[in-house]
Parts: structure tokens; C-alpha cells; sequence
């Protein structure tokens, strides 16, 4: 597929270029996001063989550590390169969503919903973010905030038919708390039938 492709057209740049780094650089991000680790770990030893900066190869290291669910190892390598990626805003908000992500995996919800948040601020429409900061509230069993990052994430257009059964379970799970004799339906009924539109 377009994956194969890519990796031909890198191996010819690399052979073009006498091995860019540059381009070794491109390629380890492609095979590790393909998971193609072993491979991608021979690149990036090639890559630490030249001058490249040090924090790059910092953050392809702790790609594969998330990769692999090492989530402590992944979330300090992110952590280490964080700072030198304030001139790249597309990838400052997804390092600070697999931060929280990280956060998340190891029960630190509080933390999760901070990396996730980070990311909202460099990107309010960010749609990983807002379901990393969704997940996170909800974990901590905040759902009323929990539900109120849907409502922003449908305001932008974010819900679909992955994150519909979320929040209509944080729906069902809020309108079940409330006294039955109160209880309102209004807002699942709307949610189900914006669903069913779509």
C-alpha cells in the first residue's frame, strides 16, 4: 500500500544521498509507525552514527517506547524533547497528548487531563486531545466535566461514531444519579438523535 511506497521512495532518497539523515530520520518515523521496530531500530542507530541532533533521536527513541506500551520510558523521552518543539505546534500537541496518554496508561488521570489540555491549548480542535482529556476526567469519575468536553468536541464537529457510545454512557450514568422524579432525558434523546442523522 502507500506505506511500501513511502518506504521505496525514502530507500531511494537515502541512496540518492548518499544515507541524508535527515531522511534516515523520516524513515525510522514511517517504520515505527508502520511497527516495523527492529527495523526502525537499525535506523536510528545509523542515525546516532552521525551528527544528528541528539534530542531527534531523543524523541524517535521515546516513539518506540510508546509503541511498545513502555509508558514510563515513553513519557520521559517526550518529556526530554518537549521543549524544542515550541516551533513545531503539530508536533507539540501530539507529544503532549501521548504524554497524557502515557499518564493515562499508568493511572495518573490528573496528569493526563494536564498533557491533554496542553495540547488543547495549542490546538482547540486537536480531536486525540480532547478524547485524551475526556477519557482522563472520566477515569477520575468526573463525568459532569467529562461531559462537557463532549459538548465542546461536538461543537467542533469531533463526535462521531466512536466517541457517540462514551458519552452517551456518561449520559445514562449522570441522568441515573439524579432523583428519579428529576431525572431529565432530554439531552441523550438529542445526542441519540443527532447519532442517527449522521
Amino acid at each position: 500500500g502507500n506505506k511500501d511506497e513511502a518506504i521505496d521512495t525514502l530507500e531511494r532518497g537515502l541512496k540518492a544521498t548518499d544515507r541524508s539523515p535527515q531522511l534516515l530520520e523520516r524513515m525510522a518515523e514511517v517504520l515505527i509507525e508502520i511497527r516495523q521496530l527492529d527495523q526502525a531500530q537499525k535506523v536510528i542507530q545509523e542515525l546516532q552514527a552521525t551528527n544528528y541532533p541528539k534530542r531527534q533521536i531523543e524523541y524517535l527513541n521515546a516513539r518506540m517506547e510508546f509503541i511498545q506500551g513502555h509508558w514510563l520510558a515513553a513519557r520521559r523521552g517526550f518529556e526530554n524533547v518537549r521543549g524544542m518543539l515550541t516551533a513545531w505546534p503539530s508536533l507539540l500537541k501530539q507529544v503532549d497528548t501521548w504524554i497524557g496518554e502515557c499518564y493515562g496508561y499508568t493511572g495518573d488521570y490528573d496528569q493526563q487531563l494536564m498533557a491533554c489540555r496542553r495540547a488543547l491549548g495549542v490546538d482547540p480542535l486537536f480531536t486525540p486531545a480532547r478524547a485524551g482529556a475526556i477519557a482522563a476526567l472520566r477515569a477520575a469519575g468526573r463525568i459532569d466535566e467529562a461531559i462537557d468536553e463532549c459538548w465542546q468536541m461536538a461543537k467542533f464537529g469531533g463526535l462521531n461514531a466512536a466517541t457517540v457510545p462514551s458519552l452517551v454512557n456518561m449520559l445514562i450514568t449522570r441522568t441515573l444519579r439524579q432523583d428519579p422524579r428529576r431525572r431529565n432525558w432530554q439531552a441523550l434523546e438529542s445526542v441519540l438523535e443527532d447519532a442517527e442523522k449522521a
